[in-house]
């Protein structure tokens, strides 16, 4: 599009693209001819619409000066201003800041002064105010500088020479008036110097700007405090443990100069407290507890501190007395003299002299000693009856009623009558044995009566006028010097008689049932019928507890299995046994014996044989052992010869 002249648009005009306007006196004007109003006038919209969101640093738009450097047509940029977006635009955000460019020396451009979106002007070299400068509605119109005269107003600012000047004068037109119990004085400032000095028994020192007065610590220059109404002591000290920390009353020699030659003063006191008359200046007032003398409580340990012992009243030596009563809170600790009238509650650790013979009878005691405590209670005899029907005594020691050891005499019923002593123990535990009652003798323990009787300790036995009847060795018991068995016992002993038989035979038995000559040696078979030496009858009813074997050779890796069986009193001999109990497991090895227990894990059956029965024992392998192997067989058995 190009125009000549000068043209009026009416209407908005977009243009895409660069508009370069040329001309003598070329110029852009854009009128607004609305009526005038806050938001009329005519605008210059410079806008930047990518179709998405501004970016923080983002440049909205600008306005460049340029001009020419030389006749050749060279343009050179003299000064802009552009606008940045402050931060990433959103529908909540629209930061921008405005920043100004001036140009200094060859095509150098600079960064002037930054309006951002805090409304903070930037200025990035000095500023100049002509005018009044404004801040926090003071308005500054002038600087004092060391060459003017100081003026007292609110809108001028000092320079810092200026400043120093100011109080330099002040300084040297002022001096420091002081005032003393005695005399006056006058410090000038700007020459003298204040001296703080001590009198008797205080010293001074300074040290960078602060002045310590100290009071000499002996101050031996007071001798006379006069009348004081009050007196508080305070403050925290480093001290030597030994002494009065606070207070210390040394040791002095006081002279009577009062009473005559021989006289006797009826009282000395070295500190003397008087008790005073408390009032009050409202009717009716009650005060609970009121002392002369009174001490909160002992010293309290602080850091890095233990006190093994804490007195609130501490006296080393001496008598302490008290001409009135005397009521205690706690314990006392040592011998009491004098007469105690009244109740006495607490302990008492000794009770000697005299005080002892008169004490007899203690009708309302309830309690003796202290719990952890030891009460030692030294007497020829220690006496307690109980002389009323059915009263049956009761001595209980322990922690509590279900922790104790009791000794109880039981009377007959509704008699005095001892009938039987009782020892009983108490626990709460359920754990076996606790509670037990163990009797040892010179600080050997000897035996216990448990839940399951009486336990022995180890090497101790029983004894009838010194004869031995049952020893202990390690754990192993020995009966003794038994005259004569009841008929009871030696009928429980025979019901339980054992017998060991031997069976050793020769064979190639391959893995066919073989039956041990139970008779004789070396008389095996297949057949029952075949020798005389197989069975063994049973004149009593018995059981086959364990079989025994050895080999010369190593069977281990072979299983063999061997079955008890019986031909029964009352069936033919010469029938085939029945089998009633099997057992298996490996071989022996040729260096160990091997064990096979018939009373418990049986494969099958029972180990029981009754009397009169006929008793097979049978050997079979799952493999063959090969030839020339040799048996070394025991059995071991047992016999109810009641």
């Amino acid at each position: 599009m190009k125009w000549i002249g000068t043209q009026t648009i009416y209407n908005d005009v977009r243009i895409r693209g660069s508009v370069d306007i040329k001309g003598l006196s070329s110029s852009v004007v854009i009128t607004n001819t609305t009526t005038s109003s806050t938001t009329g006038g005519g605008l210059l919209s410079l806008r930047s619409d990518d179709g998405a969101a501004m970016g923080d640093d983002h440049r909205l738009g600008g306005i460049i000066f340029r001009g020419a450097e030389d006749s050749g047509g060279t343009l050179r940029t003299g000064a802009k201003i552009h606008a940045y977006a402050d931060a990433a635009w959103s529908a909540s955000e629209n930061g921008t800041r405005l920043e100004f460019y001036t140009m200094d020396g060859n095509a150098s451009s600079e960064l002037s002064l930054t309006l951002d979106s805090d409304l903070l002007a930037t200025f990035v070299g000095g500023v100049t105010v002509g005018g009044t400068l404004t801040v926090d509605s003071v308005g500054v119109s002038a600087i004092q500088t060391s060459a003017e005269s100081f003026v007292d107003n609110n809108t001028s600012l000092m320079t810092s020479a200026a400043i120093d000047d100011r109080i330099n004068t002040a300084v040297t037109a002022e001096d420091l008036d002081l005032t003393a119990d005695s005399g006056t004085a006058a410090v000038d400032l700007n020459s003298q110097a204040l001296a703080v000095t001590g009198g008797t028994g205080i010293t001074t020192s300074a040290t960078g700007q602060a002045v310590t007065v100290n009071s000499d610590a002996a101050a031996t220059h007071i001798t006379s405090l006069g009348t004081l109404t009050g007196l508080t002591l305070d403050g925290d000290k480093n001290v030597t443990p030994g002494d009065g920390a606070m207070i210390h009353l040394d040791t002095s020699t006081i002279t009577d100069t009062n009473t005559s030659a021989t006289g006797t003063a009826a009282k000395y006191t070295h500190v003397n407290l008087e008790n005073p008359t408390v009032a009050a200046t409202n009717d009716g007032v009650t005060i609970t507890d009121a002392a002369t003398l009174y001490i909160s409580r002992p010293p309290a340990a602080g850091t890095n501190m233990t006190l093994t012992n804490a007195w609130s009243i501490w006296v080393d030596a001496g008598n302490v007395k008290f001409d009135a009563g005397l009521t205690v809170g706690g314990t006392i600790t040592g011998d009491v003299t004098g007469d105690v009238t009244g109740d006495v509650s607490g302990s008492a650790a000794t009770v000697t002299g005299a005080t002892q013979a008169a004490i007899t009878t203690l009708a309302g005691l309830t309690s003796l000693g202290a719990a952890g405590a030891t009460t030692n209670i030294a007497a020829g005899d220690l006496t307690m009856y109980n002389a009323v029907n059915d009263g049956n005594p009761i001595f209980v020691i322990g922690a509590a009623s279900a922790e104790s050891f009791k000794i109880q005499p039981i009377y007959d019923s509704g008699a005095q009558t001892l009938d039987y002593t009782l020892f009983q123990t108490a626990v709460a535990s359920g754990t076996a044995n606790k509670g037990r009652m163990r009797f040892a003798v010179d600080g050997v323990s000897i035996f216990d009566i448990e839940d399951g009787g009486i336990d022995f300790q180890a090497d101790k036995g029983i004894q009838i006028n010194n004869v031995d009847i049952i020893t202990d060795s390690s754990g192993t018991a020995t009966l003794s010097n038994i005259d004569a068995l009841d008929a009871t016992t030696r009928s429980t002993i025979e019901s339980a008689q054992k017998q060991l038989t031997y069976h050793n035979y020769k064979a190639d038995q391959d893995t066919t049932k073989t039956y041990l000559g139970l008779g004789d040696a070396d008389s095996e078979e297949t057949a029952t019928a075949s020798k005389v030496n197989l069975p063994l009858i049973t004149p009593v009813a018995g059981k086959l507890l364990k079989v025994f074997l050895r080999s010369n050779k190593n069977i281990n890796g072979h299983t063999l299995t061997w079955r008890l069986e019986t031909i029964s009193s009352g069936a033919n001999f010469g029938s085939t046994p029945a089998v009633i109990g099997t057992q298996s497991g490996a071989g022996c090895q040729n260096t160990t014996m091997t064990t096979y227990d018939f009373t418990t894990g049986l494969d099958s059956g029972t180990n029981v044989v009754a009397a009169a029965d006929a008793i097979h024992l049978s050997m079979q392998s799952d493999t063959d052992f090969g030839s020339n192997v040799i048996y070394y067989v025991t059995c071991l058995w047992e016999w109810d010869l009641s």
